[in-house]
């Protein structure tokens, strides 16, 4: 997590310093938050493998593009960073990896609606 704040705020030209946070201080925020992620990830990597779920170079050009978008940065830049990047182009289809899990998990989902105060019982 912190690498990838890191990497998003260099993309938009921020540091962590500028936005009052130093390595030590961001891990402690957000230890809870990434302990509910990992796990998160845990289970929908386990999904992804027993559905043998898996991600095509075409979808991975096509989510560059996405970041390249909303980054308002040339395709070929953002194609760049992360061939040169293997930790951040693992990460990028381990994220793809869990919405296609997801995705299933929600096609096969069945939402059964209920009242707001059948929930606080």
């Amino acid at each position: 997590m912190l690498e990838n704040s890191k990497r998003r705020l260099a993309m938009q030209r921020l540091t962590m310093e500028m936005m009052g946070l130093n390595d030590e201080g961001y891990k402690a925020q957000f230890r809870s938050a990434a302990e509910t992620q990992v796990k998160g990830s845990i289970l929908l990597d386990a999904l992804a493998r027993k559905e043998s779920i898996e991600i095509t170079a075409a979808e991975v050009d096509e989510k560059l593009k996405q970041i390249a978008q909303q980054n308002n940065q040339d395709f070929e830049q953002v194609n760049k960073f992360y061939q040169q990047n293997a930790q951040a182009k693992e990460n990028l289809s381990a994220q793809l990896k869990e919405d296609k899990a997801i995705e299933l998990l929600l096609s096969k989902a069945t939402v059964t609606e209920v009242e707001r105060k059948e929930l606080d019982k």
